[in-house]
């Protein structure tokens, strides 16, 4: 090989190894999130909104990792299920959060525009209030039921894996701050009732400010 080829190729490769040193470091956002639930079955679905943070790290401009939780501010609904043929349960979820963890490989196509892709896992929380429909259904033979025993209550949660893209904007003098949008696909395999285990899907949209530190 020329030793030109050689001097060029060595120039470029530290050019790189610089420009990447130069975009590495850590990163945080804050958002909002809005997400539609839905069994894969005859149950009802419904929409969860909540306020969204991240912790990340870039290695570079084009990798990244990051943590992701979610603290649920409002998406109640109801799943009514039919067990064993006798027993008619009817169930309420109250949607309190979830966790994460990404890889997110990142295109950037501008100076101030970026495209990624995101692969995870984490854990979804609800609230669960179950009828009790014994106590309903001897209240006539054996007089008045305390009210209180009619419900229990208890924490559902669902694992997942995640797949999603987005794309970022980049502003400010020296394009530390951003805006996100993000759409995520999460893939449930577990039961919100006490029974076999059902797949749940549920897509989410978030936005958010982000910040380079």
């Amino acid at each position: 090989m020329p030793p030109f080829t050689i001097r060029l190729l060595t120039a470029a490769a530290i050019l790189l190894s610089v420009t990447q040193t130069a975009q590495a470091g850590p990163y945080g956002t804050v958002g909002v999130s809005v997400e539609d639930i839905q069994p894969e079955d005859d149950f009802e679905s419904f929409t969860g909104t909540g306020i969204n943070a991240r912790l990340g790290y870039n290695f570079g401009r084009y990798f990244g990792v990051e943590a992701e939780g979610q603290i649920g501010l409002s998406g109640e609904g109801d799943n009514p299920r039919f067990q064993d043929g006798v027993l008619d349960q009817n169930q309420t979820y109250d949607y309190r959060g979830a966790w994460s963890l990404y890889l997110r490989p990142q295109l950037p196509v501008s100076e101030k525009f970026t495209l990624s892709a995101r692969a995870g896992f984490g854990v979804k929380y609800f609230d669960r209030t179950t009828e009790n429909p014994f106590l309903e259904r001897l209240e006539p033979i054996i007089g008045m039921v305390n009210p209180a025993d009619l419900f229990i209550e208890d924490t559902a949660t669902l694992g997942h894996g995640a797949l999603g893209v987005g794309v970022e904007y980049s502003f400010g003098e020296q394009k530390i701050d951003s805006l996100r949008l993000d759409v995520t696909r999460r893939f449930h395999i577990g039961s919100l009732s006490d029974g076999e285990d059902e797949p749940f899907q549920d897509s989410q949209v978030t936005v958010s400010y982000g910040r380079k530190f």
